[in-house]
């Protein structure tokens, strides 16, 4: 789980510019695209280089986020 702060610093990146533009590996919609952080790849154990739009890069760090 992400902490507060954390979670604040994972969702600044998406004030910076996309790393491409392309399908979303998670919504699959043509869109701007960032690179998941190996911090928060738990599924693939890092390695996969996915690529999330900025709803669902939002949506992933809300989810691993302590409430």
């Amino acid at each position: 789980m992400l902490t507060h702060l954390e979670a604040c610093e994972y969702l600044q990146w998406l004030q910076q510019g996309p790393d491409s533009r392309g399908e979303c590996d998670d919504c699959h919609h043509e869109r701007e695209l960032w690179q998941m952080p190996v911090e928060l790849d738990d599924e693939s154990g890092g390695d996969a280089g996915w690529q999330l739009c900025a709803i669902c890069f939002r949506r992933m760090v809300k989810s691993k986020t302590m409430h």
